[in-house]
């Protein structure tokens, strides 16, 4: 998936979990690192590996379905 301006994989989940605000609130993080993951002219696409096993659980829960080799 590709959004114009937006690098995957980060944007689609962040999609997937209902956009950046939500998916900050759920990982308890600032809306501007969230956003930044998958902004073109910032982030690289890449979910930071730290947050993976977070997102990977979120993923279950909303039954979202997402493994690993998703979020690099």
């Amino acid at each position: 998936m590709y959004v114009k301006g937006h690098c995957q994989p980060a944007a689609r989940v962040i999609a997937a979990l209902g956009g950046v605000s939500r998916t900050a609130e759920l990982l308890k993080l600032p809306k501007s690192n969230v956003s930044r993951w998958a902004s073109a002219a910032s982030g690289n696409g890449k979910i930071p590996r730290k947050h993976h096993e977070r997102v990977l659980e979120l993923c279950h829960v909303f039954g979202i379905k997402m493994n690993a080799r998703d979020l690099v």
